[in-house]
């Protein structure tokens, strides 16, 4: 229903249509000039109960918004009109999408990083793999993992602290010094 249009929202992060939802539930609720304020006010709570749930379920309690933010809570409880419980309400939901957006965005950037670092990890054993190949360069490994060499070396640089040749040229140089310590073979 409506309730869960919102929860969606509010999820979200989606501020405006929070908002467009919450004036939807106001104009058929808690417009009809016979209901008190007292009623308004227990049906805004339930209503407030639910997204205290749903923003729960989004991450844990100590992180709660509501955790953080316990004068909204009292705010609202203390509203004398109508009218200012929708204020109150409609700040709620301001706060709210703004912890949640921030919340996703973070997510994201963290999913984005484990996949930049996954990715430097498979290049270096790209490299450890292939190093004996003549025609292991830059390029090669850009053509590989289907990505401009520039961009991979930079990636590379900025995760491992070298460049992508002078990582091939390590490789090789230690592999060399392995085989060089086994007595088997001759220089």
């Amino acid at each position: 229903g409506v309730e869960q249009q919102l929860l969606n929202a509010l999820k979200f992060g989606e501020l405006t249509e929070a908002q467009t939802i919450l004036t939807d539930i106001f104009d058929k609720n808690f417009e009809d000039a016979g209901i008190s304020v007292s009623l308004t006010k227990c049906l805004m709570l339930g209503l407030v109960t639910t997204i205290m749930k749903s923003i729960n379920d989004t991450g844990g309690i100590q992180e709660s918004f509501f955790i953080r933010n316990p004068k909204q809570l009292d705010r609202l409880l203390n509203s004398k009109t109508v009218t200012d419980m929708k204020l109150q309400l409609d700040d709620m939901i301001t706060q709210i999408c703004a912890f949640t957006s921030a919340k996703r965005q973070h997510a994201n950037s963290v999913t984005k990083q484990k996949a930049l670092q996954q990715l430097v990890e498979q290049v270096n054993t790209y490299i450890e793999d292939n190093y004996t190949d003549v025609n292991l360069n830059v390029t090669m490994i850009g053509s590989h993992f289907d990505r401009k060499a520039t961009y991979l070396s930079k990636l590379f640089k900025d995760y491992v602290g070298e460049g992508l040749l002078d990582r091939i040229n390590k490789v090789r140089v230690e592999k060399s010094k392995q085989l060089l310590r086994g007595e088997e073979q001759s220089v």
